[in-house]
Parts: structure tokens; C-alpha cells; sequence
């Protein structure tokens, strides 16, 4: 079984709550929780 993760892409910088994430391609994961959900966004 092979996995492939969402991936999004910026052409510009993106700001989510005061923090700002460069332009370019990431994966994108999502860890839910009861009250909040994580969201990562990996370079990698």
C-alpha cells in the first residue's frame, strides 16, 4: 500500500496566525482532536 499525502502549494507567502509560511509546495496533515485540530505543514 502506498500513501501519498495532500500536498498545497503557495505562489506567495502565506501569514496563519501571525506566523508566516514561505511560498512553495507542502504536504499537508491534520491531527483531530475533541476541542482543537493540529494542522502541520511539512517541507520536507
Amino acid at each position: 500500500m502506498v500513501h501519498i499525502a495532500t500536498t498545497l502549494k503557495f505562489d506567495n507567502d502565506l501569514r496563519i496566525k501571525n506566523q508566516v509560511v514561505p511560498a512553495g509546495k507542502y504536504a499537508f496533515f491534520t491531527i483531530p482532536g475533541r476541542e482543537n485540530w493540529t494542522v502541520i505543514l511539512n517541507k520536507n
